[in-house]
Order: structure tokens, then C-alpha cells, then sequence
């Protein structure tokens, strides 16, 4: 059995945890005790040995205090005596030996020994509430949980350091020992409940069947992502393995998971279900911290490595009872757990944008003349420095009518990692980003990042393989967290005005594949569209190329204020007001094509679907129908009529609300 787990007094050769060894007089007085006359004093000098070693009081009082009750001293007189060794400022007998050496003859550096706040500080994050649990014991004798203590992570950190980090200055220690919840609780609560968790973060695992050094074993090889492993003070080991849901039916599966994994105890069924308090003496033995962070570092990163079956549905159980589509966050272009790309060209004011998004959404207010569904925000910014950021949020704030307040101070959170990502790779980038994530007080419904070609991490943007994966990566942080997320990209280089907006980004073609929405930000034209035709006066075009939803025409934006404005009908300068005259071909087609079907386009008439729907249509041949499309496909520039779909497909659109109807020709023959 391992010495860690073992009640046996350490041998003389062997260096405690903490990297010393114990001279033998310590170990000759766990074996023999001290003779009438001398015991208050041995157990003192002993105990000091104990505090010179960098043993903590917990371990000091589990080893001694059996020895001292057994040589007749009072458990009172006992604790008062070692106690006062461990305020000692000189040690009567210097310690003797110091350093475990290794093989060459070097000196090792010490094993930490872990205790109650290291292990708090490998399960939970700041800012969040643990409720430390004390037992008492019922009607019936048994040791029970009781009354809990709570306190934030830095709260308890501050107690820790008042009180010399023994968590048993809070309550003693007890035959029942102690307990804490596993989970994290809301802020604010004051009693340990399934409705006051916060997080659905871990599952315990434990066992009443299994020799103590084989439950250790089976967490430590499981691979499982465990964050603590602590002792019970008695038969069992702890493991608070972290499954990272988003909702409690994820959780329940997950435990399941964990339970047929590990063969553990399955009656650890509830959330707010608690663990052996770390660092706390129960009767003789110290519950003690084994290891923390073991094993994989993500649930999602456990997944990958194991073998999965992919669920699979018959037709008829999918449409009947398939998942619903996740809940809308920029309403008809993006759902949660979905990314949304922003691709333009350089300096086309893309980081206000976004910011101006953040702000949208976590005050439900229309961004771009698009609605939103409120929610809490994440902003993790790599390019801007916090300074900068700092300046641009309050104008565009004022700019949108925006009250900077504490309920937006909880809603909108900003991470600037400027500088910070230097040597991390993207799984380290994504885990981190997730934890300050899973800190905030609700869960986001958006998390932006920004720029992506700061958090592919080395993948080469041409590399399909390579850029698939790291998005893939990046997914990581909707599925964990089920946010959806935004990113911006750049234009490739060259003229961008003739190409479809999804393959205006630059880089690998699965930049344009993966996102679920994809915006980019055109700006005007250089040249006026026809001879002696004006400049368009808005500052940007607005194209969406969207998975779930209907295709939209491209609309324009003014740059005011540090954000863009859409459309309003005293700015509307463009468009069918301007360049649809009764006797041009937009005038004289457009009507008819809002009835155009869904067709394919080539670059030859003959064999262009488009053409050949035209020019029956129109009555014209196929040169004169080639002419008309590319008046019409002109609506890149002037919000008209044909418009590109995902799937290399076109479809004439209606008018604008408000334009004239139009009514078919009563010749059926036209292909409508």
C-alpha cells in the first residue's frame, strides 16, 4: 500500500512529502513513547521537528496525538503542546539531514504537500462561492453534513492566510471530520442546495468496495479530467472529476458516463452533493489532498481521445423528436452555439463594430438594423491593448444610448490578451478563454474573438487541414459553454468586388465553410457604378451569407459616432429610389424577377440556367438575358434583386417594402 495511504509511521530513511527526514528520535518516540516525567516535553520537541520539516499542524497532530493519548497524556494537554511547538521561533534540536538526494548525488526539489487551498484553487475560479460543510452527528450517532460556510475563492484564500491555511481553526477536527461542496454555488447563497448551484462542474467519485490504493489507481490511469484527489480521513479516496456541462440533463449523462467508467459508488446523484473536506482531521487521520489537475485537461479534450460511437437517428425520430434549433442571438443571422465570421478589408473599422456588437447583445439592442436577444457578453481581445479598448467603449456606449452601469458591469465582460498569448498553444488558449468564461455570473449567450488570425496559433491559413482543426478547437469553447461566437478575418488580396462574399477571406476555403454566418463589410466602390452616375455616399455594404436562415439583400451603413448606423429612410440615397428609372433595365425587369425560381448560373448562356429562365422571361435572347443579369447581380451596390446562395445557386428576391407590387403577366407560359 502506498506510504500516503498507509497508518504505519514512516520509516527513518524515508524523506517526508515536503523533501526532509525526520531524525530517528522522532521515529523512535512513534514507536516507543517517552518515559513518566518527560512526555509534555518530548511531544513538544518532537512537534518542532515536525514544523522544521514544513509539515503542516493537521499532519503533525494526525502522527502525534495517538502516540501522546497513549502514553497517558489528556487530548487537550496533547493539542495545546503541539500547538505551541508550531509557534515556535527556534527549534530546540535543529533538524539534521535536510534534502532527499537522487541517484547522481543532487539535491531534489521538494514535493509540495497539498492542502485545503490548492485544492480549492484547482476546482473552482475566482469570484465563485464554496461552501465548506461541518459534520455533525444525529439521533442515531452517525456523522452527518450540517451547516456550511460560505465563502467566494479569494474569501477563502484570506482565511487560509489569517489562519496559517488549517481549515480545522474553522470547526476542529471531529470523529466525523469535515465536507465541501464540489460544485459551485450562486453568489449570495447561504445554504448548500441543487437550486444554489452555479456550475454543473464535477462528479464525485467513491467507493465503499475497493482497497484505498486501487480506487486511487482507477482514477489516475481513467484519463479522466479529475481536478482533486483527497482521502476521506478513512477507506474511501475522493475523486472530483470535472465533466463541464451546460445543463443538468449533460450532467446526469456524464455522471452516468463517469460511474460505468470507474465502477464507483452510483448514489452521488445530486449537484450539490459533497466530498471530504481537503486539509480537515476526521477522528486520527487528516483527509488528505493525493493530487490535483490529473489526467486530461477538458471533458471535451477526454472525448477526443477515447473511442465514441456517434448517435444516430431513424428519419421518422428525427423530425418527431430531433433537437431544436439552439436559440437565436442576432435575430435571422446567428444562433448559440454557431460562429459568425466579420470579414473585410483592412481598417473598414471592424473592432468598433464588434464592440458595438458586445454591446448590442447584452443591452438586446439592434446592431446594424439587425435585432438581438439580450444576454450576458465575453470579449477576449488579442490585438488591442486594454488602454485602447478602454477609450473606444464609453463613445460608442453614449453613440447608442447606452448607460455604462453595474448591470452591464455583471453582462459585458472584456478580456484583453494582448501580449498574453506568447508561447500558448490554441488548446491552452481555448481552455483558459473557457475558464475566465465559466467564471462570469451567468453563462454568455455570445463570446467574440478577436482577431482570429491571433488565435489560429501557428495554423497555416492555407493549410485546410490545419485551419479545420484549430476551428474545431475553437468550437470547443460553444460546446462547453453553449455561447455562440464571433470572430473577424480579413480579405485576401486584390479586387474583391467581382468574387461572392464568402470567397472574399483570405486563406484556406474552410475559413468560408465552417462559420455558420458569415458578414462581410464592402466598402463603397472607388469608381461610380455608370458613367455619370454619383458615388454611393454610405461608408460600407453589408452582405450575410447565413446557414440557417433565408438569404437577405446586402444593405448599407454610415460610419457616426465611432459605430455604423443602418439604413434609415432620410439616409436612403441608394437603392431602387435612385437607380431603378422606369426605362432602364432595373426599371423595366426587376418587377419580374422577385418570381425567379432557384437556379444555377454558368459562365456560358447557352448553358446558364439564369440566362435561359431570362430570357424566355423577358422575351429577349440569351446575350440580351446574360446583359440583365449582371444589371440585376449589380444589387452588391444597390440593394436590387439576384442574390447568391451557399449552395452555388441563385434566386431572385422582392423589392423593399414599399416599392410598387408587382403583378405576373397573365401568360402562363413564363417559367415562374
Amino acid at each position: 500500500m502506498p506510504a500516503y495511504l498507509s497508518a504505519a509511521p514512516s520509516k527513518p530513511v524515508r524523506a517526508e512529502a515536503s523533501g526532509y527526514v525526520l531524525p530517528p528520535f522522532v521515529h523512535d518516540y512513534l514507536a516507543g513513547g517517552a518515559g513518566e516525567g518527560s512526555r509534555n516535553d518530548t511531544l513538544h520537541k518532537t512537534a518542532q521537528q515536525f514544523l522544521a520539516a514544513r509539515l503542516p499542524l493537521s499532519e503533525a497532530e494526525a502522527r502525534l496525538l495517538p502516540r501522546a493519548l497513549a502514553d497517558g497524556l489528556g487530548a487537550a494537554e496533547a493539542r495545546q503542546a503541539i500547538a505551541s511547538a508550531y509557534k515556535s521561533t527556534k527549534v530546540v534540536e535543529p533538524l539534521q539531514g535536510g534534502w532527499e538526494k537522487d541517484e547522481g548525488g543532487r539535491m531534489k526539489t521538494p514535493a509540495k504537500v497539498l492542502g485545503f487551498l490548492d485544492a480549492l484553487q484547482a476546482a473552482f475560479f475566482p469570484g465563485e462561492t464554496v461552501a465548506v460543510v461541518e459534520s455533525r452527528q444525529n439521533e442515531d450517532g452517525d456523522w452527518k453534513p450540517s451547516v456550511a460556510t460560505m465563502k467566494t475563492l479569494e474569501g477563502w484564500a484570506k482565511w487560509c492566510e489569517k489562519m496559517g491555511g488549517d481549515i480545522n481553526r474553522l470547526f476542529g477536527a471531529t470523529p466525523g471530520g469535515a465536507f465541501i461542496g464540489i460544485n459551485p454555488y450562486r453568489a449570495g447563497a447561504d445554504r448548500r442546495s441543487n437550486d444554489n448551484v452555479a456550475a454543473f462542474r464535477h462528479v464525485l467519485a467513491e467507493w465503499d468496495d475497493l482497497p484505498a490504493a486501487q480506487q486511487h489507481e482507477r482514477l489516475v490511469t481513467s484519463g479522466l479530467p479529475i481536478s482533486v484527489i483527497v482521502t476521506s480521513g478513512g477507506k474511501s479516496v475522493h475523486g472530483w472529476v470535472r465533466v463541464d456541462a451546460t445543463t443538468k440533463a449533460e450532467w446526469d449523462r456524464r455522471r452516468d458516463a463517469v460511474h460505468q467508467l470507474l465502477g464507483c459508488d452510483t448514489k452521488n446523484k445530486d449537484i450539490a452533493r459533497v466530498s471530504r473536506c481537503p486539509g480537515a482531521v476526521r477522528g486520527d487521520s487528516e483527509q488528505k489532498v493525493l493530487a490535483v489537475r490529473v489526467g486530461a485537461k477538458s471533458w471535451a479534450q477526454y472525448e477526443q481521445k477515447n473511442e465514441w460511437v456517434p448517435v444516430s437517428w431513424g428519419v421518422l425520430d428525427l423530425v418527431e423528436r430531433g433537437p431544436e434549433p439552439p436559440p437565436e442571438v442576432i435575430c435571422g443571422v446567428l444562433r448559440r452555439s454557431c460562429h459568425l465570421q466579420i470579414s473585410s478589408g483592412a481598417k473598414m473599422r471592424k473592432s468598433y463594430a464588434l464592440i458595438d456588437l458586445a454591446l448590442s447583445v447584452a443591452t438586446g439592442k439592434p446592431w446594424l438594423g439587425l435585432e438581438t436577444v439580450a444576454g450576458p457578453v465575453f470579449y477576449a481581445d488579442a490585438e488591442n491593448q486594454a488602454a485602447l479598448i478602454r477609450q473606444r467603449i464609453p463613445s460608442i456606449a453614449a453613440a447608442r444610448g447606452i448607460t455604462l452601469d453595474a448591470a452591464l458591469n455583471e453582462r459585458l465582460r472584456f478580456a484583453p490578451l494582448r501580449g498574453l498569448l506568447r508561447g500558448k498553444s490554441l488548446p491552452e488558449v481555448v481552455a483558459g478563454v473557457t475558464r475566465s468564461i465559466q467564471a462570469m455570473r451567468e453563462p454568455p449567450v455570445l463570446a467574440i474573438l478577436e482577431p482570429l488570425y491571433l488565435l489560429l496559433r501557428g495554423a497555416k491559413e492555407n493549410e485546410a487541414e490545419e485551419v479545420t482543426a484549430a476551428l474545431e478547437e475553437l468550437d470547443g469553447v460553444c460546446t462547453s459553454v453553449g455561447c455562440a461566437i464571433a470572430y473577424v478575418h480579413h480579405f485576401s488580396k486584390g479586387n474583391q468586388a467581382l468574387k461572392k462574399s464568402m470567397d472574399r477571406s483570405s486563406g484556406s476555403g474552410a475559413l468560408s465553410r465552417y462559420p455558420d454566418a458569415i458578414m462581410t463589410l464592402n466598402p463603397p466602390p472607388e469608381e461610380p457604378l455608370k458613367k455619370g452616375e454619383a458615388k454611393p455616399d454610405y461608408d460600407a455594404m453589408v452582405e450575410l451569407t447565413t446557414r440557417w436562415f433565408p438569404p437577405r439583400l446586402p444593405f448599407p451603413v454610415w460610419w457616426k459616432d465611432g459605430h455604423y448606423e443602418p439604413e434609415t429612410p432620410e439616409k436612403r440615397k441608394i437603392g431602387i429610389a435612385k437607380t431603378h428609372k422606369p426605362d432602364s433595365t432595373a426599371g423595366k425587369y426587376g418587377p419580374l424577377v422577385k418570381v425567379m425560381p432557384r437556379l444555377r448560373r454558368h459562365s456560358d448562356p447557352t448553358q446558364c440556367a439564369v440566362c435561359s429562365w431570362l430570357a424566355h422571361a423577358c422575351k429577349v435572347n440569351l446575350t440580351e438575358a446574360a446583359n440583365i443579369f449582371g444589371t440585376l447581380r449589380s444589387g452588391i451596390y444597390s440593394g436590387l434583386f439576384i442574390v447568391s446562395l451557399d449552395d452555388g445557386e441563385w434566386q431572385g428576391v422582392e423589392w423593399d417594402e414599399g416599392e410598387p407590387e408587382y403583378e405576373p403577366p397573365e401568360d402562363d407560359s413564363i417559367p415562374y
